[in-house]
Formats: structure tokens, sequence, C-alpha cells
């Protein structure tokens, strides 16, 4: 685009846009917005969405910086010019596609303020962006002591009064702008035209360009093409440093749900249970028809005092399975240990008892012709399948993380196989950023960097580079960031200004 005067007219947003949320805080965190024309998704921080807001394609470049200036924002016409080149590159302004319905708007309806509400709205937000923190809950108070109902004021306070108390470095609101401005500016430049791109590579200072005017000329400037370095700033993507789908082992109906998604969970802990009574009603119709079975093959089996002696271990057994049997029930419904420690020591009883009762009938069958057992064995072979079925009562956690997602509740059916959730281990996260071909040759891996998302930021080093993404490993131990959206700053290594 041409260099924005302050008459000039600014473009509308486009209408065929919607937003994934509205502001948090004072804007220095990323939202994403999805242009239903072209299917495309970005991201801007919440501040880019209110100077958005200002692109109505009627007011002039001037009133734009002034509307800015009113919400905090120190924006000047060559921010306006890189800003509006970056909502051009992004489809996001510019020609207006064909719409999709009447009446769209990418802006969430809210009842009509006041001009007092309003003003004071705008005061908290340049209190607040100017670092004032105090004079911006201030402000807040008085605005929510005559219009309490207002809830973005209520969500700006609740954040500002978190920032202020948090122990935790924040990135100053004024820094987090400073570095979105240095981005517009590039924008601006990369719009100019390619003698005036070239002249900015060989820096602004008129001296230096005539100097190197004047090499060229004479055929030395080969001598003096010399390598500097650069900042590149690139969006990102924070991901999980390890993530777990969990997977219905079985079909059935869910019983207890003993987590909560958002919460840590370790590795093997209890995620949800099965409903078994159905399981139970087969296994007792199974046990009642395996008794009939043994009670004609007792009739068959010699009165010896070895027999009376094995009858009597399958009876201790028979009893001791019923009792862990009763106990694995019981998990869930008493108070005392956790339902994971309940669960694990139930379980243990029953696979013994199992155990102890196929001993059993092995001594018994030893009495007993083999051609006489086929019946009984196959009988057998079908309870201990259900028995090992009530083993699978509990799904547990296959890794330590964050259970990012759990839809289940008690009574909700599940099939074999159907993902029910997931974990995220973010004790450490990825920041994943695509680098252009052009900045590639400046990319290595080793290099450091600065990951910002959400208005916090740390150090940290590319610890890969595969010619297009480079992948950057932060330490989240404290849980300081969520995985989403991010921006990275890489200092690249120097390269020529002329290739």
């Amino acid at each position: 685009m041409a260099h924005i005067s302050p008459d000039d007219v600014v473009p509308a947003l486009h209408r065929n846009l919607s937003f994934s949320d509205t502001p948090q805080g004072l804007g220095t965190g990323f939202l994403s917005v999805k242009n239903f024309a072209t299917g495309e998704e970005t991201y801007l921080r919440g501040f880019e969405y209110s100077l958005a807001r200002l692109l109505d394609g009627r007011r002039t470049a001037q009133e734009v910086v002034r509307a800015a200036e009113a919400l905090g924002l120190p924006v000047t016409l060559g921010d306006l010019e890189g800003f509006v080149k970056k909502m051009e590159e992004r489809h996001l302004v510019g020609e207006e596609p064909e719409p999709m319905g009447e009446g769209m708007s990418p802006w969430r309806r809210r009842d009509p303020w006041s001009a007092q509400t309003r003003e004071l709205f705008r005061s908290a937000l340049r209190n607040g962006r100017g670092g004032k923190m105090e004079e911006a809950i201030s402000t807040l108070d008085v605005l929510l002591g005559d219009a309490p109902a207002t809830i973005e004021a209520v969500a700006l306070r609740r954040r500002l009064d978190e920032q202020r108390k948090s122990p935790q470095t924040t990135l100053p609101f004024r820094a987090v702008f400073a570095q979105t401005e240095r981005n517009w500016k590039l924008n601006a430049e990369a719009a100019e035209p390619e003698s005036r791109r070239s002249r900015i590579e060989f820096g602004r200072a008129g001296m230096l360009a005539a100097a190197l005017a004047l090499l060229l000329a004479v055929g030395v400037v080969g001598a003096l093409i010399v390598p500097v370095p650069r900042v590149l700033n690139l969006p990102a993507a924070l991901v999980p440093f390890a993530s777990s789908k969990i997977v219905a082992p079985r079909e059935g109906t869910i019983a207890e749900v003993p987590v909560a998604p958002g919460r840590w969970v370790e590795r093997d802990a209890v995620l949800f249970t099965y409903d078994m009574r159905e399981e139970l009603a087969q296994l007792e119709t199974a046990i009642t028809r395996l008794d009939g079975l043994h009670r004609r093959l007792d009739e068959r089996r010699p009165k010896t005092a070895a027999a009376r002696e094995a009858r009597a271990g399958s009876e201790a057994a028979e009893a001791e399975l019923a009792r862990a049997r009763a106990d694995l029930e019981q998990v869930g419904s008493s108070p005392g240990e956790s339902i994971s420690d309940r669960l694990e020591l139930a379980e243990a009883s029953v696979y013994r008892a199992v155990q102890r009762l196929e001993e059993a009938h092995r001594a018994l069958d030893g009495l007993v012709p083999a051609d006489q057992l086929a019946e009984v064995a196959a009988q057998r072979a079908h309870v201990q399948a259900l028995r090992r079925q009530l083993l699978e009562v509990a799904v547990r956690a296959p890794q330590s993380g964050v259970l990012t997602a759990l839809p289940v509740t008690p009574g909700t059916p599940v099939t074999r196989g159907a993902e029910v959730g997931q974990i995220d281990d973010t004790r450490k996260l990825r920041a994943i950023a695509t680098v252009s071909p052009g900045d590639a040759r400046r990319v290595e891996a080793g290099l450091p960097a600065l990951v910002l998302a959400n208005g916090r930021a740390t150090q940290a080093t590319v610890t890969r580079f595969d010619g297009t993404t480079a992948q950057i490993v932060i330490d989240n131990a404290a849980r300081t960031f969520e995985p989403g959206p991010a921006e990275v700053q890489i200092r690249g290594k120097p390269a020529p200004l002329v290739k």
C-alpha cells in the first residue's frame, strides 16, 4: 500500500470473520480470527482486536490514531500503516469477499453503555496499559459502583487484580506493544517499492548510503558486504512435550469418574470405572450353572478322604473369591483411602482368589476321568472369562500430566477403542514456528530465543530447525504457560546484507 496520510480513509474489516474471544485483561494475550470466506485462520493480540474495531471504512487514519490513544494504544501513522498492511496480508481487510449472510458482523453484540461507563472503561485501560494498576483498579471500582453488571469491567478488574498480586514476572504492556509495533513497521517496510527496501537494507543514514554508492562505483563494494544480525519475530504455537489419548479398552457404561479435567494426574491414576452390574449378573448365572455341573460331577467322584479334602479346598477358595468380589463391588462407596488405592487392593485380592480356586478345581478334576470333564471345563472357561472382565473395571492414566479432556460422566456408554480424553504433560512445552525461506539462512539450532505468550516471556534456545520449522523447548515446571498461540523472537545468525 502507499504511505498513509492523516486524511486517508482506512479500509473496512471484512464481515465474514469470527473471533474466538474478546480481549482479556489489557489485551496482551492472543485470540484467533477465522475468515469463513477463505477458510483461513490467524492470530491477533487482544489490543490488535481493539484496533481492528476502528477499521470501519469511514474513519480517517488520523481519527483512528486518536481513537486508539483514547484506549491507551500509542499508535502512530507509521504504526497504523504497518498494521493495515498486516491485516491485508492476512485477508482481513481490503477487497470485501462475497458476504455469507445479511447483517453479518465479526463483533459480538452487547448491551449499549452509557457515555460515562464508556469513558471510565477507557480511562481504566489507559491507566493499566500505562502501568498505573492502582489507578486503573480504582477507576473500575467507580464504574462498577454505578454499573455493576458491566461484564467487561468485572473481567478486567479481576485480571488487573491478579496481575498486581501475582508473584510471577509479567511482561509489561508497553514491552508487548513495542514488540508488536516493531512487527507492524516491518510489514510497512515490506510494502515499500523494491528500490526503497534496498536502501533500507543498507541503512537509513544518508552518509552510509552515499558511501556504499561510491564504493559500488569504484567496484570495491564486495569488501564491505558485512554480515549483520537480525531478530526474527515469528508467530508460534505452544504444544505439550508429551500427550496421550485415553482410549476405552472395551464397551460398557461409565460408573464413576473420580477426576476432573484441568487437574494434574499421575501415571496409573484411575480416570474412570465401568459399571459392572451386567457382568456381575452374567457371572452369577454362569456360576449357578457351573455349581450344578459340579454337583453332578461330585456324584461320580470316589468317596475318599482325598476327595473330601479337595472338595473342602474348593469351597474355601469359592468363599475367598466371594469376599474379594464383594470388596471390589464396594470400591467407590466407602470413605478412607483413595479410589485408586482401594481398587488396587481389591483387584489384587480377586486375582489371588481366582488363582486359588483354579488350583482347587485342578485337584478335584484329578479325581474324575478326563472324558467326564469336557462340559465342566467349558463352563469354567466361561466363568473365568467373566471374572477376568471384572478385573478391567478401571481405566488408568497412561502418563502423568494435565487431564485436558475427559467428556464422560456416570451413565455414559462408550464403545471399544473410542477416544474419551487426553492427558498433556505440560512440564515442558514446545514452541513451534514456521520460518520463511528468506530467513531460513539465519536460523539454526542453538540460537537464543525469547518465547512470549499471554503477556509472559521466557528465555530459551532453538532446539531443532529442519529448514522450515523451528522448535524451541521451554521449561514449564511451574506451569506458567499454557498450550496455545505464542510468539517467538529468534536472534538470527549474521547474514550478508546483499546476497
